[in-house]
């Protein structure tokens, strides 16, 4: 798409409209304070074919849950340290995990009240962050299969949503 600079905010609005057919999003939706305004901004930058996707992280999985409860200074060193994360290229920004729950029925629904049709909705277990200490990595293996036989979409570790706007 071209962009001409000397045109106005809503006729470049317009123009994108027309133009978007997927929108995606990896790991921002838990980083959001206000996640209505987000999707409801998304929606505008729809039509009726536009694919809106979002892989996040859900509020209780594992990693989650340590980064809402444990002090920063400790999830900072898990994240910089163990990790081997470098700070000035990969930033740790806020976590507020609002609306960042997996399939369940009341967030379907939250998001068909906001104007989307759901095409899929999945979470999934797991996830690569302590994949070098093998007893952690074993003790993480033993919570998945104890989670698998709950099958609770509450407890999914991430999530992906895939929808369409409804009109």
């Amino acid at each position: 798409m071209l962009c001409n600079i000397s045109q106005s905010w809503s006729d470049f609005e317009k123009q994108l409209h027309s133009y978007l057919s997927l929108i995606f999003s990896h790991m921002v939706l838990e980083h959001l304070k206000d996640p209505i305004s987000f999707h409801k901004n998304i929606l505008k930058m729809t039509h009726k074919q536009t694919i809106v996707c979002h892989f996040f992280a859900t509020k209780y999985g594992l990693p989650s849950m340590a980064n809402l409860l444990l002090p920063s200074s400790i999830s900072d060193l898990i994240i910089y340290k163990i990790q081997k994360r470098d700070p000035s290229i990969e930033g740790k920004y806020q976590a507020y995990y609002k609306k960042c729950i997996g399939p369940t029925d009341s967030m379907k629904s939250w998001y068909v009240e906001l104007g989307y049709e759901i095409i899929t909705y999945n979470g999934y277990l797991g996830h690569g962050y302590l994949g070098r200490f093998k007893w952690l990595s074993f003790l993480e293996q033993l919570w998945k299969k104890f989670l698998l036989k709950l099958n609770s979409p509450y407890w999914c570790s991430n999530a992906i949503v895939v929808m369409k706007r409804v009109s």
